[in-house]
């Protein structure tokens, strides 16, 4: 009997060593709670620039509304700066990267409409997938474009586009969050820049 509970003893003692010895080898480090930042990242501007020739920054845009009123937006010149983009990856912590990225536009205001307009280009927020993303933002409505432009005549122009009685060539369609399944988009063009805007509830402004 006795043997029998010294040898319970014996194992009972390996079993929690050997518990002790797991535990604090595969101890876990606690998350950081810092965010990585990443080094600055800068568009190359043979590349991305080729989406702000459509104006000049210091611009007049004017257009009507489907009930005929005009609306003015006044460019300001250019406008630059970085924005913080972030990534999350797939690891225990969920570790967040935050990447530096350079962004160049105009942002056209108005006196007469209730959004401004914001007209630029940066860099994608997904470091994986490079490129950059053209941007036209007014209200809450970001539409944008994935990569950059194709050249004039690319199959992904709209060619003969007829609004209001005026002939387009050349232009994108391009959608609300790039959802092609959104009901709200606009035509643009690098020669004509913003041609007409649509938006969900049917509110329409188009070029003048």
């Amino acid at each position: 009997m006795k043997t029998n509970t010294h040898i319970i003893k014996h194992l009972a003692f390996v079993y929690l060593f050997f518990n002790i010895l797991l535990s604090v080898g595969c101890e876990r480090k606690p998350c950081d709670e810092t965010p990585i930042i990443d080094t600055i990242e800068i568009a190359n501007p043979a590349v991305y620039k080729k989406a702000l020739t459509s104006y000049s920054g210091n611009d007049t845009l004017n257009f009507k509304s489907e009930t005929g009123e005009i609306f003015s937006f006044i460019g300001g010149g250019l406008i630059s700066g970085y924005y913080n983009a972030y990534e999350f990856l797939e690891d225990r912590c969920n570790t967040k990267l935050t990447h530096v990225k350079q962004f160049e536009g105009y942002n056209f205001k108005t006196s007469n409409y209730s959004s401004d307009i914001e007209y630029y280009v940066k860099i994608s927020a997904n470091s994986r997938l490079g490129g950059t993303d053209f941007h036209i933002v007014i209200h809450d409505y970001d539409f944008y474009c994935s990569g950059s432009l194709p050249p004039l005549g690319h199959s992904w122009y709209i060619q003969g586009l007829i609004i209001n009685g005026k002939t387009f060539n050349d232009v994108l369609k391009i959608y609300r969050n790039y959802d092609p399944l959104d009901k709200s988009f606009l035509y643009y063009s690098l020669e004509e820049g913003i041609i007409q805007i649509n938006f969900l509830n049917g509110h329409t402004i188009t070029k003048e």
